[in-house]
């Protein structure tokens, strides 16, 4: 993603107000130290003015754990 602002001549506080993000947090995107929702990765590609899949492309998952989260299911006579 840095690759692709950089390339298109866009500042990070720039990228973040068109996306509207935080300076911060587009900046911990492009570090690899928060994963995005699909919702901001939307909204990033049209501020990029890219095809979605465009910022999808090598995305390494390798470090995602896949697990379960615990459900606690609420008695329904509560």
């Amino acid at each position: 993603m840095a690759t692709l602002r950089r390339r298109s001549g866009i500042e990070t506080k720039t990228l973040a107000a068109r996306s509207g993000m935080s300076p911060n947090y587009v900046w911990r995107l492009e570090q690899g130290l928060v994963v995005p929702n699909l919702r901001n990765i939307a909204r990033l590609a049209i501020s990029l003015e890219v095809p979605l899949p465009i910022l999808l492309e090598k995305v390494d998952v390798s470090s995602v754990r896949l697990e379960n989260r615990a459900y606690n299911r609420r008695d329904a006579a509560e």
